[in-house]
């Protein structure tokens, strides 16, 4: 695939973990991240490792074009497409760069974070998404008992960002 895939993809998986069918989880029964909502094909209680990956590469790196952005925001993206999808993603980094948050990536946002410090800006990302999830447990009382989880892979993802080589 690629090092920076290779790289972020060992946090992801960690992050999203094993199977898991909670019936307060939106995207359902779940393996590796990898939800049956948006895979109604996929066997999710037989899905490997190796197929999460293939999944996680075609689907999120490739087609949201993860790489366009320098280290570490396009792990960060990615991160952010794979949980909370593609569009608050956009929005995450709108928000971060100053740009209008409409969540289509054009070539103000592309210019806008092409411009700023890319370890800054990442930081920012994550700062968004936990401010996502924040008002998410708020307005959705149900899924505050993911909070304390979502919270953690923001601050894991802080940690993994500071450790990854330029």
């Amino acid at each position: 695939m690629n090092t920076r895939f290779d790289d972020i993809i060992v946090f992801v998986l960690d992050a999203e973990g094993g199977y898991d069918n909670d019936p307060d989880d939106p995207g359902g029964e779940t393996k590796y991240g990898i939800d049956k909502r948006s895979h109604p094909d996929v066997d999710i209680k037989k899905l490997t490792v190796e197929q999460a990956k293939n999944i996680y590469f075609a689907e999120y790196w490739m087609q949201f074009n993860c790489a366009q952005f320098a280290k570490p925001v396009g792990e960060v993206y990615f991160d952010c497409c794979v949980n909370t999808g593609a569009k608050q993603a956009n929005k995450f980094l709108q928000r971060a760069v100053g740009t209008a948050p409409d969540g289509v990536i054009g070539v103000k946002t592309l210019e806008a974070v092409a411009s700023r410090n890319a370890q800054e800006t990442a930081l920012k990302v994550i700062d968004q998404r936990q401010t996502f999830y924040n008002n998410l447990a708020k307005s959705k009382p149900k899924l505050s008992k993911f909070l304390k989880g979502w919270t953690n892979r923001n601050t894991n993802l802080k940690h993994f960002i500071t450790n990854i080589a330029a």
